[in-house]
């Protein structure tokens, strides 16, 4: 018995040091000082997700932690983030450098930015959401309400709506209806219509601690903290001088 369990120890040991390469190969991590990205690229693997929290994000539940954490946070911008939004719910292999984000836009505390994200051939991807600043605005609208709830509870959420004045009909996809932001520490919000619009009638409930500034974003101060806050607006179509 001894000698087996002497032969499975060295077995134990020959499969760690032929696999401890691998695992360094496949993560690089950010050094200490957060000042810079890890020294090589990552690849990992793990399941992609569309995190509906105070600030919308994409991110990977990883299968096994890296640099130990078990979630990371993918960065895109513009149509990229459209595209691997649609693998929601897939299992994905990244491969980018990760970085410590060093300021309060992000919600995990590794990042990938502009990572190559590949899905597993059992991925049925979903539809690919248009490109909101593609969508024409009806010719005939000139005037739309609007609202948009800042919910700090649990994990938080921001719900925004837009919907015709006349019969209450929804205005979809609101991206292309109501832009808006949380500044970094998510306690000012900016906001603004459709272009070629203007904010008008401004109700905010609890009211907030800032007047609303004029400027390419409207600006509000947000109150509650802990729970719930409302903006209801009026987008009023600019009159060509």
């Amino acid at each position: 018995m001894r000698g087996n369990d002497r032969i499975k120890a060295w077995i134990k040991c020959l499969v760690i040091v032929v696999w401890m390469p691998v695992a360094v190969k496949a993560q690089s991590c950010p050094p200490a000082d957060q000042r810079s990205d890890g020294a090589e690229s990552s690849t990992l693997h793990g399941t992609l997700v569309h995190f509906d929290e105070l600030r919308e994000w994409l991110g990977v539940k990883l299968d096994q932690s890296a640099c130990g954490e078990k979630v990371v946070q993918l960065v895109f911008t513009g149509q990229r983030a459209r595209e691997v939004d649609a693998y929601r719910g897939c299992e994905v292999t990244v491969t980018g450098k990760l970085y410590e984000p060093a300021t309060g836009y992000y919600s995990a505390r590794l990042a990938m930015q502009n990572a190559d994200v590949k899905a597993a051939p059992s991925c049925h991807p979903q539809a690919v959401q248009p490109d909101p600043s593609k969508v024409a605005v009806p010719a005939d609208l000139t005037s739309y309400e609007a609202s948009i709830t800042v919910d700090y509870r649990g994990k938080g959420r921001v719900a925004a709506k837009a919907w015709r004045i006349e019969g209450a009909a929804a205005l979809e996809p609101i991206q292309a209806y109501v832009s808006y932001e949380l500044n970094g520490a998510a306690d000012v919000l900016h906001f603004n219509c459709a272009g070629g619009f203007e904010v008008t009638n401004v109700h905010q409930t609890p009211k907030g601690h800032e007047p609303v500034n004029k400027g390419y974003f409207e600006t509000t101060g947000l109150n509650d903290l802990s729970g719930v806050n409302k903006l209801e607006f009026r987008c009023e179509k600019k009159s060509i001088k």
